[in-house]
Parts: structure tokens; sequence; C-alpha cells
């Protein structure tokens, strides 16, 4: 039912928004009017972080800059601050609310092309900064970044979850996490048959391929683009399967 509890729901996900700025997520209801016109409502949920002041030397990223030259200038400037050539300032930082516990199971990187623009091995550092436990990487048909951020999370002490999303042939997608090293070997066999045994540029996740390299993966039917019941719906009905287990 809709918000009003009158009228059908299509669909149910939450956004968290910009949640290392301290933006609150949203959850977006779509659903079928009295006139059965489809419609959307938007909630503000609780905020997941808060503001805290932080005395901490924070690296300018200028993101428009060839990528081999950002790393030299943060070398530059650690070694500024070590000599005191820049001072440390006071700065406002996220901090996760500790009564709200949140791990982010849907962040996509660079490699996901078109759809972010964060580097893989700066999604730990602003995880760190929230005070996150952990964080997962779940890039389209790929694990190109897993190495990344499995070693940015080593140093900044979270928990890496390695991930990957997938495009349903009924249309939209789910996401699958690998919970062992097993779990990893069967994602890359995954992604690769996805890749192969379709067009160039057009990997698609058939049933007959999850079935296949199924065991020690966490399926979550809520990603990204994983607006429609009826996708949902057959994902879930296919993953629990007797020939597909977790």
């Amino acid at each position: 039912m809709s918000p009003d509890g009158t009228n059908k729901i299509l669909a149910r996900w939450r956004q968290t928004g910009k949640w290392w700025e301290c933006e609150p997520p949203i959850e977006i209801t779509r659903y079928l009017d009295h006139k059965n016109i489809r419609r959307e409502s938007t909630t503000t949920l609780p905020i997941l972080a808060r503001p805290t002041q932080l005395k901490r030397y924070q690296p300018h990223e200028n993101h428009k800059e060839d990528y081999s030259i950002r790393p030299r200038k943060r070398r530059d400037e650690t070694v500024g601050v070590a000599m005191g050539h820049i001072k440390e300032t006071a700065t406002l930082q996220p901090k996760l609310i500790a009564d709200t516990p949140y791990i982010p199971l849907h962040t996509l990187s660079g490699y996901s092309f078109g759809r972010s623009v964060l580097l893989a091995n700066e999604i730990p550092r602003l995880a760190a900064i929230a005070g996150l436990p952990a964080v997962a990487l779940v890039d389209r048909f790929s694990l190109t970044g897993a190495y990344e951020l499995a070693k940015e999370c080593a140093k900044q002490g979270i928990k890496p979850l390695i991930g990957a999303s997938f495009e349903l042939p009924e249309g939209g997608d789910i996401v699958l996490i690998a919970k062992t090293p097993l779990g990893y070997k069967n994602l890359s066999r995954l992604i690769t048959d996805c890749h192969l045994g379709e067009p160039r540029l057009h990997p698609l996740a058939t049933w007959h391929r999850l079935q296949t390299y199924n065991q020690d993966l966490v399926c979550l039917t809520g990603a990204v683009s994983a607006h429609s019941t009826a996708s949902s719906s057959a994902a879930i009905t296919h993953l629990q399967t007797p020939s597909f287990k977790n």
C-alpha cells in the first residue's frame, strides 16, 4: 500500500545520499493512486552521521587533475604537514552515530563507468572518517577495484566486503558479495562468464550462470536499478531453489 494506506505500492527503495557530508537518507515509494496514476513519495529518514570537530589536515583533491599527479601532491602535502610548513586546522567531519550501525552495501567506484566518480582507494578513507566498521564495493560486472579497496581498508582498519552487481534477464540488478575466498573465486568466474558469454560490452547474469557459480555468495536484491518488483520477485524465486545455495 502507499504511504496513506490506500493504493498499491509498485516499489520502495532507499538512497543514502552524501552520508560523508551528514546528508540524511531518504526512502522513495513508487505507487499507483486511486486513479491508477503512478506517483512517488519521498520520506526523510534519521540521519546516519553527525558532524564532529577533528584537528587534522585535509589535503585538497582536484579530480580534474591527471591521476598521476595527485599521489605526488598528496605526498608533498603530507611532508609539508610533518615539517610544519602546512598547519593543521580544525575541520568538521562526519562521525557515525553509535546507536545507528550502518554499513554501505551498494558502493560503486569509478570502475562502474558512468555510475560513480569515486576512486576505489578513496572509499575506505571516507568510510573511516565516518566511523563505519566496514564497506562493500559492488562495481557492475567488475572486481577491478577489489585490490585497491582491500589494501586501503587494511590501512584504515575497517573490513572490506568484495562483491559485484549484475543485470538480470528480466531487468533490474542484484548484488552478490563474497563470504569466503571460495566465494570470491566463484564471483570472479561468474563475472568472466557473463562477459565472455554475451556480446562485447553487454554482459548479462543468466540464471544458469548464477546457479553454476553460487557457492559462498550472499545475494542482495535491492540494487540501484532493482526498482521493479517483478525482477526482485524473480530473483528471490530463483535464488531460493535448492540449486542455489549460499
